[in-house]
């Protein structure tokens, strides 16, 4: 029993870190699709949801991050 867990100790996160971008990622993309295959119209309905998705997707990742640091900071 020497050797203990190192559930405490600094953990590798950057293939979660890699994993989380690639979901934000994908669901931009589903949720800029959904509009256009459920109602249908131009292929210009796909890009004003893109863009409206990407700056959702950009503020959360960049906002996230510094709330999550001042929360643990605590």
């Amino acid at each position: 029993m020497s050797g203990g867990l190192d559930i405490f100790g600094s953990q590798d996160m950057t293939l979660i870190a890699y994993m989380i971008v690639l979901v934000i990622a994908i669901l931009t993309v589903a949720n800029s699709l959904a509009p256009k295959f459920a109602a249908g119209g131009s292929r210009l309905k796909i890009v004003s949801f893109l863009s409206i998705m990407c700056i959702i997707s950009g503020g959360i990742l960049g906002s996230v991050p510094v709330l999550t640091s001042m929360l643990f900071d605590i």
